[in-house]
């Protein structure tokens, strides 16, 4: 089946540049992006959107990423990266819909970031000191970067050597979602990866100024866990979250003395098997999205711990049907907002669609 996906894409060449398009969002209608309903492929070649990430310029622009599935059924296929722009709170967002090129080749027009093999994780950041934004992606179960002044034109790739273990041998490791953080006094750039080796999952924090040499955390000491999202809280450390089959699992790390803390699992209910998000506010609060269904992907809701993360309160219900992975921001006002997979259709496609959100301030009680 594999071979017969590649071989109809490898016969397809569709659009040589970036085209631009201008989207209003409402009420009734919050999707950045929305996969087809029936299976088949967009003007764009893709069936699913999935895996949104968010993030906000110093300026108060929002940047927002995506991941085109191109083959299907496999949701672990041939993939693209989709990026889309807001300048005013997310009413209206400039999307920029990257072409898919020939397969067999996968050389695209220069500036063009190339399709990925063995799926896709996505994030984008900007960089106030490069004036460019940093987008990392997944290739064949490794981590790629590129720049752009302007999320239409990519630098060449550069594959980043981050697949050693301490003890010398090589695992698959990719980015996880929405996992991508930027000092932007410093340009240092931070993010989570994980991956499997010798059948035990491999997660770890990394930290790079140049993408060629590397801080990197031991890794996680529980060996179950897998995606992971992470922020530095006001006591110096850093609150990390992990997806780990029936709960999370969160935990703090502290950077300066490279040591994990004991594990601490979620009690509230939610479903652990699922990618989930995490902020912190300038009141000293933390922040997380996820399903609150333990056993589907349903129901997302906001959970808000004050006492950073010993409990969690769940304050907000985002919605009443399919809740996968999320991405949530602050805004320049101190507003969070965040774009969510939604509407999972029950069709060939099993698509979602992508929705964004202004929460408000979301201060409760």
């Amino acid at each position: 089946m594999k071979t017969i996906i590649f071989s109809l894409l490898a016969t397809l060449t569709v659009f040589s540049t970036v085209t631009a398009e201008t989207i209003t969002l409402t009420e009734s209608n919050p999707r950045i992006w929305q996969s087809t309903r029936d299976g088949k492929p967009d003007q764009f070649g893709v069936s699913q959107y999935r895996i949104p990430h968010l993030f906000v310029k110093p300026n108060g622009d929002i940047v927002a990423c995506c991941v085109g599935r191109l083959s299907k059924p496999s949701d672990h296929g041939i993939s693209a990266c989709f990026f889309a722009l807001s300048k005013d709170q997310g009413k209206t967002w400039k999307k920029f819909n990257a072409p898919y090129v020939n397969w067999k080749e996968n050389k695209p027009p220069k500036g063009v970031l190339p399709l990925t093999k063995i799926t896709n994780e996505v994030n984008v950041v900007w960089s106030q000191i490069e004036k460019k934004y940093i987008c990392i992606y997944m290739h064949e179960l490794r981590v790629y970067v590129s720049k752009s002044p302007d999320l239409e034109k990519w630098s060449d790739p550069q594959k980043l050597d981050i697949a050693k273990l301490a003890d010398g041998s090589t695992a698959n490791l990719w980015q996880c979602p929405t996992s991508m953080l930027i000092d932007q006094k410093t340009g240092e750039v931070g993010f989570a990866i994980c991956g499997i080796n010798n059948k035990r999952w491999v997660v770890r924090l990394i930290w790079t100024k140049d993408f060629k040499t590397f801080e990197e955390s031991p890794n996680i000491p529980k060996g179950s866990c897998n995606e992971t999202n992470f922020v530095k809280i006001k006591d110096g450390r850093y609150f990390v979250s992990s997806r780990a089959g029936k709960k999370r699992i969160n935990w703090y790390y502290d950077r300066v003395n490279k040591k994990w803390s004991i594990p601490h699992p979620v009690t509230v209910p939610h479903r652990g098997s699922c990618q989930a998000d995490v902020i912190y506010d300038s009141n000293g609060h933390l922040f997380l999205s996820m399903p609150s269904n333990p056993g589907s992907r349903l129901n997302g809701c906001i959970y808000r711990s004050k006492d950073q993360g010993k409990t969690w309160e769940n304050i907000k219900l985002l919605n009443e049907g399919y809740f996968g992975y999320s991405s949530l921001v602050i805004l320049n006002d101190g507003s969070k907002a965040i774009l969510s997979e939604q509407e999972r259709c029950d069709g060939p496609s099993k698509g979602t669609s992508l929705h964004f959100k202004n929460l408000g301030k979301l201060q409760g009680k």
